[in-house]
């Protein structure tokens, strides 16, 4: 158990000071957009009008100038729930909560001014459309309550994809899952991202890496028409974005555990035990990890760790029969199999400028 646990120690100290000597990215992942026009009473644009967006959760925020159009955008942003404030000389302060993007999501959100002063404000809550009409894509997306709350094998959360219509389960293995994307299309032509970065087999379209289920947001499978700045698929899209941290501390510990108890044995195990006097053939099987997020620096730097193993104590039973017992007795019996996987992820979110 000792040795068990130093190498766990060992492992997440390396993974940990790896992110520290590495250089933060300064991209962001997600691709969520939200833009609109900035308009007065008479329906007249306001060009010059400030615009800030905040994420609710980590209190990042940015911040833009609508140009000589009126028109102000915010691009590249990350699964969320946000706040819109938008300020003009001569208004009132218009304000809109609320507004939550998912991977890829594109909001039209256009922003009418009222005559006051500018310490006044007017607050509204925002609603995000359920279909995203400025995009002709076939897509979905499995969000972190659909993770959090559905049963799914192994913890497997690419699993979850089946939930989208086109979609099917194959080259499914313990510790390693795919899926097939629309009618007729082979897993290996599907691509894969994680935070914007490929993850594919440069040989074949599976994911390279997997990553524990406590670190993944959510992600989108997109069946048909992805953008093609994606590329290197000729089938469906899986783009993942990983857990980010926020301005409270929140994370879980989890553990699942199986044995030999609840296995049904074959009549030609039972067999070899009985020959070979060995009994029920062991197993025991326990996942267990969790994971934690929260602030290094309030509304400007977070953090996300997530870590995972599952530990198999299993058995294979080979036996040669009444015909074969007499030159194989030898090399008959139940021997000991252990496997174990072992994942581990972490971020680090840094916010350098505001715009």
């Amino acid at each position: 158990m000792f040795s068990a646990n130093r190498t766990v120690w060992h492992f997440v100290s390396a993974a940990l000071l790896a992110v520290l000597l590495t250089p933060m990215s300064l991209g962001q992942a997600g691709d969520a957009e939200i833009g609109g026009l900035v308009k007065d009473p008479s329906g007249a644009t306001v060009a010059g009008a400030t615009a800030t967006l905040t994420n609710q959760d980590s209190g990042v925020t940015r911040a833009t100038t609508a140009g000589a159009d009126g028109q102000y955008r915010f691009v590249a942003l990350p699964p969320g729930r946000y706040s819109l404030k938008v300020e003009a000389t001569g208004f009132k302060t218009e304000a809109v909560t609320g507004l939550t993007l998912s991977i890829g999501t594109h909001v039209e959100r256009n922003i009418a001014l009222t005559v006051g002063a500018l310490q006044d404000s007017v607050t509204v809550v925002g609603e995000t459309p359920n279909i995203d009409t400025t995009k002709a894509e076939v897509s979905g997306v499995v969000n972190r309550i659909q993770i959090d709350n559905l049963p799914t094998n192994t913890r497997q959360y690419l699993n979850l994809a089946l939930l989208m219509p086109g979609t099917s389960q194959d080259a499914s293995r313990t510790f390693y899952n795919n899926i097939q994307i629309g009618g007729g299309g082979r897993y290996y032509a599907n691509g894969f991202s994680v935070d914007g970065v490929t993850n594919n087999w440069a040989e074949m379209g599976e994911p390279r890496q997997n990553f524990p289920t406590g670190a993944v947001q959510e992600f989108k499978v997109n069946t048909n028409q992805y953008s093609a700045s994606q590329g290197l698929a000729m089938g469906g899209m899986v783009n993942i974005v990983t857990k980010s941290g926020t301005n409270q501390f929140h994370g879980e510990l989890f553990e699942y555990f199986r044995n030999g108890g609840l296995n049904r044995e074959s009549t030609f195990q039972k067999q070899a035990e009985a020959l070979t006097g060995t009994g029920k053939a062991p197993f025991l099987r326990n996942q267990y990890g969790g994971d934690i997020g929260g602030p290094v620096i309030k509304n400007r730097t977070h953090f996300h760790v997530a870590f995972e193993r599952t530990q198999t104590d299993d058995s294979y039973t080979i036996f040669t029969g009444a015909a074969g017992h007499p030159y194989y007795s030898a090399f008959e019996g139940v021997f000991n199999k252990p496997t174990h996987d072992q994942l581990f992820n972490t971020r680090i979110d840094q916010q350098i400028t505001q715009t």
